[in-house]
């Protein structure tokens, strides 16, 4: 669902968010004079989400987020039959932002005390991605894919190691690990079926892949200039030997991997 579906779920409630240290209500009722349900989504997601920017930016958390410049969020909300919004997940690369953002959700009354006609059997749930970063002094955000924030989430001790990678810098691992798997793809990818395909010049397949716990490769997501090709990317990928799996805390854990096919069709 993308984010603006997803702000008319916002547009049921008048969320108190915390100023400069005193409650301040943030009024939506311009948005329910709107006619296009298209403007009224766009309306509420505006102001819940300046809400929120307003709440990182304030005096007390700007002390508390100094040292921190940029970070990626993402979070999933829920709600029902007239409860508070709830913060169901939440996931950050910075440490620090969690507090912050759950206290944003907490500051507000039961949506049964704010609108009227509410229908209460209906439930909701709601979420979305995005890069913050501070521009003079105060943060800003977008959004953000689903690729890009699994990458920035990406933190281990230990980075995935394939068969023969015996180097012990995560870095040093990192480059020989995207070597070896290249070289593998490279080698036993059927170029030449290209041709065929009435395909010409430089071909570019783009592909994302994820290692898993037990070092299996996982969620193959291919895109590529024919489905011929993007099979056999698939088929190559599945080829991958076993991998020995990041590390967390001296737990394996998952990790997402890109890797873009290139070569020329004569």
């Amino acid at each position: 669902m993308s984010y603006l579906r997803q702000a008319i779920l916002l547009s049921l409630f008048v969320v108190l968010v915390s100023i400069k240290g005193y409650t301040q209500e943030i009024d939506l009722s311009t948005c329910y004079t709107m006619d296009a349900i298209e403007d009224r989504e766009a309306c509420a997601g505006n102001i819940i989400f300046d809400a929120l920017i307003t709440h990182l930016n304030n005096d007390t958390n700007q002390k508390a987020l100094d040292s921190i410049d940029v970070f990626v969020a993402d979070f999933e909300l829920y709600h029902k039959d007239g409860e508070q919004i709830h913060l169901i997940q939440f996931r950050s690369d910075k440490g620090g932002i969690m507090p912050i953002v759950s206290d944003f959700f907490k500051m507000q009354q039961p949506i049964s005390d704010l609108i009227k006609d509410y229908d209460k059997t209906q439930e909701i749930s709601w979420g979305g991605a995005f890069k913050f970063q501070k521009n003079n002094g105060q943060f800003t955000a977008k959004p953000i894919d689903k690729v890009t924030l699994e990458r920035a989430l990406q933190v281990y001790d230990t980075y995935a190691r394939f068969p023969g990678c015996k180097q012990k810098s995560n870095e040093a691992l990192k480059k020989c690990f995207h070597e070896k798997v290249n070289n593998y793809v490279m080698r036993n990818f059927n170029k030449k079926m290209a041709g065929g395909l009435g395909l010409q010049g430089r071909q570019r397949i783009s592909t994302r892949f994820k290692v898993n716990k037990e070092g299996d490769i996982v969620d193959i997501k291919v895109r590529a200039p024919h489905p011929k090709l993007e099979k056999e990317a698939i088929r190559v990928l599945k080829l991958l030997p076993k991998i020995e799996p990041a590390t967390y805390e001296g737990t394996p854990v998952e990790s997402l991997f890109a890797l873009p096919i290139l070569f020329t069709v004569q």
